[in-house]
């Protein structure tokens, strides 16, 4: 029986929120669709095995940061990275893209070159919906074709202003191929963005990111302070971020929480160029087994991000069940459980603080102890602070823990 080929590609495979989406949920479907045969391309390193290939192009990145910084995104010279990657894929049926402009591929000649096949298309921020940024944040200029850019600083950060060339170059592209590309959003708000931009509401899909629950799970507190060279007995904040000078995440609002508050901050992530008081900082991690050691060392996940679109962050920090505070901006809204009152107004980090704070100061050692007993917990049980209710939900979580399969990946949405 011939097997349907799915091509995945992406900037990298372990650095960003984009590739570890990607990757949890190809593994995903090799383990489960027996009649899927997915792989993954990635321009991060040479490696190949069975599950990806590397592509990666030398001098490529730095000098195609210059270029799309004079010349924009459409003019990036990919040193034969999709002439190469089409001899990969060249007998594939579906191509699932997800960030395509991180410096590494010509996005006009991919396209190019796929015009008779279906495409997926997962939008992990705005850049397929304006003419050069990844998020425009409060300017809404692309919706009418980004005829002046006034925040050339954003990332894909340029010299000189191409938005409104590249806008209508993605128009052009986006008609000719509108046919074949299914458009997936992982957020209802990014979902307006594509149906805004144009796309047929019938061609955007939202899904959320899936996580594995076997890498991001609840552990003992003490466990994973030792771990990671934390004081259990020490209260702490925790801010995630691929780079904390990034001002759209919001380093410097979680340092007036931090202040504010009186707590220990702990910033994982590129160190900012200043970094503040009151917070250690822990660099680069990549690991989810690390990663889901800070979650678990922690009382609260911060993400005072100016926009964001489904930060994988918020999933783990659930599935680890620390809670998550932060503002009611882009994708966070959709993913913050009704009841659960985490979000502030954007920018009022005094308001988050205070927030934070009084979460801390009614929580009891004994809830906390009881919580983080279980080797399998959701969100909504760690946030209970009812003591009446604590039972019945304690209940409904040992019956999840009894029917987990250990076998498989775990990847469903932890909406429910």
């Amino acid at each position: 029986m011939k097997k349907l080929k799915v091509a995945v590609v992406n900037t990298t495979k372990n650095r960003g929120g984009a590739a570890r989406a990607a990757v949890v949920l190809a593994r995903a479907v090799s383990y489960y669709c027996e009649k899927v045969d997915i792989k993954m391309f990635h321009a991060e390193d040479n490696e190949n095995d069975s599950f990806s290939t590397g592509v990666r192009k030398p001098l490529s990145n730095v000098i195609n940061i210059l270029l799309t910084r004079l010349l924009g995104s459409a003019n990036v010279y990919d040193f034969g990275f999709v002439k190469q990657l089409k001899r990969y894929i060249n007998s594939y049926d579906i191509l699932h893209i997800h960030n395509i402009h991180g410096y590494y591929l010509n996005f006009i000649q991919l396209l190019q070159f796929w015009d008779d096949r279906p495409v997926v298309w997962t939008w992990h921020d705005m850049w397929g919906a304006t003419g050069r940024c990844a998020y425009s944040r409060k300017c809404n200029l692309w919706q009418n074709g980004c005829h002046k850019c006034n925040h050339l600083g954003y990332y894909p950060a340029a010299w000189v202003d191409n938005a409104a060339c590249e806008f209508r170059l993605k128009e052009k592209l986006y008609k000719t191929f509108l046919a074949n590309v299914i458009i997936v959003t992982p957020s209802p708000w990014m979902n307006d963005i594509a149906v805004k931009r144009g796309f047929s509401p019938d061609r955007v899909i939202t899904i959320p990111n899936a996580i594995d629950l076997e890498d991001f799970r609840v552990i003992d507190r003490n466990i994973a302070c030792r771990k990671v060279g934390l004081d259990p007995d020490t209260h702490y904040l925790l801010f995630i971020a691929a780079d904390c000078n990034d001002i759209r995440k919001g380093y410097n609002e979680f340092s007036d929480v931090v202040s504010l508050s009186g707590l220990q901050g702990i910033a994982v992530g590129l160190p900012p160029k200043f970094k503040k008081e009151g917070i250690l900082h822990f660099g680069m991690v990549t690991s989810n087994e690390e990663l889901c050691n800070y979650y678990n060392a922690v009382d609260a996940m911060v993400i005072p991000t100016e926009a964001d679109n489904y930060p994988n962050t918020m999933r783990e920090s659930m599935a680890c069940g620390t809670p998550v505070f932060g503002y009611d901006s882009g994708g966070l809204v959709s993913l913050m459980p009704d009841w659960w009152d985490g979000l502030v107004a954007t920018g009022d980090f005094n308001a988050l603080a205070k927030k934070i704070s009084m979460f801390i100061d009614e929580r009891s050692e004994e809830h906390t102890s009881e919580l983080q007993s279980h080797s399998f917990i959701s969100y909504a049980v760690f946030c209970l602070k009812k003591k009446n209710k604590r039972k019945k939900k304690k209940n409904k979580i040992t019956q999840k823990k009894n029917t987990k399969n250990h076998s498989a990946p775990h990847t469903r949405p932890l909406d429910e």
